[in-house]
Formats: C-alpha cells, structure tokens, sequence
C-alpha cells in the first residue's frame, strides 16, 4: 500500500498534476459550531424548561404546607370539642342557655338541691373575636346560693364582673359555635347537640357531637 502510493505521487510529480494527499477528510466530514439561532432556541428550551420544574415544586410545597395546617386545625377542633363534650357529661343540668352562652350547673356538692356559685360553670362564645371561654369559680370567692327559678344569664353576668367566675380561654378562630338542646326548656334537657367550626385562612373544620349529661 505504501508502494503503491508512492508511486501515485511521482507519477503525479512527472505528469505535472496537483498532489492530493490520500489521508486528508473531505469537506462534508468537517464539523461546523451551532449557530446563533440554535443557541438561542436551546437557551429558551432551558428556561422553559425550569420554570415548568420551579412551578412544580412551589405546588407541592404549597399542597404539603396546607395540608399540614389542615391536620393542625383538624387537631384543635377535636379538641375543643372533646372539652365541651366533657364539660356538658361532667355536669348534672343546664341551668340556661342562649345563642352565645350555657350555663351548666357542674354537681350539687353539698347536697341541698340548689345551685351556687361554687357549683357553675359558663360557656361564652364570642362571635366578634372568634373566640369561646370558659367561665369557672374562683376558689377562694363567696359562695352563693342560687334558687332554679333564677335568671343564670344575669347570674353569671354579675359573678364574672366580680370576678367570681374565672375566664379561660379554650379557642381562638371559632367562626361559628351552636347548640341544640332536646328539650325547649333548658333544665329538663338531657341531651345537647353541638356544632362548631374552626377556621384558618381558607381552610375550615366543623366538628359536630352529641352529649348526654350526668345523671
């Protein structure tokens, strides 16, 4: 093979025609660069393709982020619910109730038949600031005594002025708070029902529950 081109390049030298060297590529084998056009379409390919991925992740971290706060809320509204279930089966009747408030006379201690003020205990919802407390004796205040026939709205209203009825605050975010007692007149009634719903930003949780009380 080499003897063989060598003797194509003097027979090349002799006849006078161009030497062409028997290694070199053709043209169409050399590689040209992209071209502005192509850089530029790959350029926006690229961010395309990355604000399709950046979208995506702020959608999942959004859905893990609500659904987070969803199982929070959840948690406080059953909460609150098993505490004003408990309250209601601790006592043994309601002495009044309204749109706002109920008014539970928690257990005869001593005996005589009659309420006092070391024996209430008061649920106020307030619809303004969302909120439900709850009202308890102050331990060391009077201890007075009560007939059944008393208006306990107007009771409670005074001890709480007084501050013989303690506030607690059991939950913040209530949007709506209602009850429903089986019976017209509060103190015959022996079930309650309830119905509350708790609220964060968009999402929401209702919680309902029926009670009986304390024989």
């Amino acid at each position: 093979m080499i003897a063989d081109s060598g003797w194509r390049m003097a027979d090349g030298l002799l006849h006078g025609r161009p030497l062409r060297d028997p290694i070199r590529h053709p043209p169409s084998a050399i590689r040209h660069g992209f071209t502005i056009v192509e850089l530029l379409i790959a350029l926006t390919c690229t961010a395309l393709i990355g604000a399709a991925i950046a979208s995506m992740m702020t959608a999942v971290g959004y859905g893990t982020t609500s659904s987070r706060e969803l199982r929070e809320l959840a948690v406080k509204s059953k909460a609150l619910c098993a505490r004003v279930t408990a309250a209601v089966r601790q006592s043994s009747m309601v002495l009044e109730a309204g749109d706002d408030y109920l008014v539970l006379w928690r257990y005869d201690t001593d005996g005589d038949g009659t309420p006092s003020a070391a024996e209430l205990q008061r649920l106020d919802y307030n619809a303004d600031a969302d909120t439900l407390t709850s009202f308890e004796p102050d331990p060391s205040a009077a201890d007075d005594e009560y007939a059944l026939t008393d208006d306990f709205e107007i009771v409670t209203n005074a001890l709480i002025a007084s501050d013989e009825l303690v506030a607690s605050l059991w939950a913040s975010d209530v949007t709506d708070w209602e009850l429903v007692l089986d019976n017209a007149t509060a103190q015959e009634a022996r079930l309650l029902g309830l119905r509350q719903t708790l609220s964060a930003g968009d999402l929401s949780d209702v919680a309902i529950a029926a009670v009986s009380l304390r024989n």
